[in-house]
């Protein structure tokens, strides 16, 4: 289960705007993509990686149907930017 978080723009406080299943077991990490518009779970013990949309509106969450089944997931990227089409940085060495 995860909670759905909404930020009060005057305040910066955090409330909570109800819970999402993770559609697996043991969920152990979540991530946003760059844009906001997508969350995603891993769950360590039914090995998934779960993605939802995110309401930019209201801050709630939807899977979306989208799941990668890997070894016992313990942490979720987000798409690089060259991914997303944008151009990659990389630190000289």
């Amino acid at each position: 289960m995860t909670s759905n978080l909404l930020s009060d723009e005057q305040t910066g406080l955090l409330s909570s705007i109800g819970w999402q299943s993770t559609q697996g077991g043991g969920p152990r990490f979540f991530t946003l993509d760059p844009s906001g518009k997508a969350l995603y779970a891993a769950n360590e013990l039914t090995d998934a990686v779960v993605a939802f949309g995110v309401d930019e509106a209201t801050g709630t969450l939807t899977p979306t149907g989208q799941l990668v089944q890997t070894g016992s997931p313990t942490v979720s990227c987000s798409p690089s930017n060259a991914e997303l089409g944008k151009p990659a940085t990389r630190n000289a060495q």
